[in-house]
């Protein structure tokens, strides 16, 4: 059946959700400000160090 609310509620929702985006995405480029190399280098060394322990999660989760 058709529901012309459902389709209000799904734009509303995309409209929301993309706010929200744009916020984030702001707070995070503010967070840029000030950063310095160690902090980046830091930054991807622990991203690499939790990729790492996903991948040997998903391949032996015992």
């Amino acid at each position: 059946m058709f529901n012309p609310f459902a389709i209000i509620q799904g734009i509303l929702g995309t409209l929301f959700n993309i706010w929200v985006n744009i916020w984030v995405i702001g707070f995070l480029l503010i967070g840029l400000i000030g950063i310095t190399w160690g902090e980046i280098i830091f930054g991807i060394v622990l991203a690499a160090g939790l990729f790492y322990a996903f991948v040997k999660l998903v391949e032996d989760p015992s």
